[in-house]
């Protein structure tokens, strides 16, 4: 691994804008993350994900995108994810970046991202429950946290069926609460 390092290394110094420039960065970059160097091999997949219609593209993206995700990185994970959405050629990966865009959407705070990807997830065919039960819990979250409690209350209601899991009780906590909201609003504005 260090002779191959070593000879990639030493290509992209002496022919950085070689022909085979892709395949060296995309290679060391394998070669320095299998080492545990993940920011060095980081940049690279970054590198590689820039450039458009390369062979390599996806698979750096994907990887580039967890790697962000795995930093908390969680803006920059997210337009990765986006990135890789849009030139997938395989549904493996279009389902890779849609679950990669909730979580990231998701930690990073934005709602309205999070309410997005959701809904790619859910409208997909023969998606494992666990999947549309995480993307139906983490929609409730995000429209719970945009006030938009008659759409949390109809997504926290489907997973609050299912009580073994820990989305499911906590959506079922979270139906008593808005129920309870539901109820006092009115005495509130008397």
């Amino acid at each position: 691994m260090i002779k191959a390092t070593d000879v990639l290394k030493s290509y992209l110094s002496e022919f950085p804008e070689g022909s085979f420039r892709q395949n060296a960065q995309y290679y060391l970059a394998e070669c320095l993350r299998s080492a545990g160097k993940n920011d060095e091999a980081l940049k690279l997949y970054i590198e590689v994900s820039d450039e458009p219609n390369n062979q390599f593209l996806e698979q750096s993206l994907i990887i580039a995108s967890s790697m962000l995700y795995d930093k908390e990185d969680y803006t920059a994970s997210l337009n990765y994810y986006e990135k890789l959405e849009k030139v997938s050629s395989s549904d493996a990966n279009t389902l890779i970046s849609f679950k990669g865009e909730l979580k990231s959407a998701f930690q990073a705070g934005d709602a309205q991202k999070t309410i997005y990807a959701a809904g790619k997830i859910i409208n997909l065919p023969n998606i494992p429950e666990e999947l549309a039960r995480e993307a139906t819990f983490m929609s409730a979250k995000a429209n719970y946290s945009l006030n938009n409690f008659d759409d949390a209350l109809r997504e926290f209601r489907k997973v609050a069926t299912e009580v073994t899991s820990v989305e499911g009780a906590e959506s079922k906590y979270r139906v008593a609460e808005l129920l309870n909201k539901k109820i006092s609003q009115p005495k509130l504005k008397r």
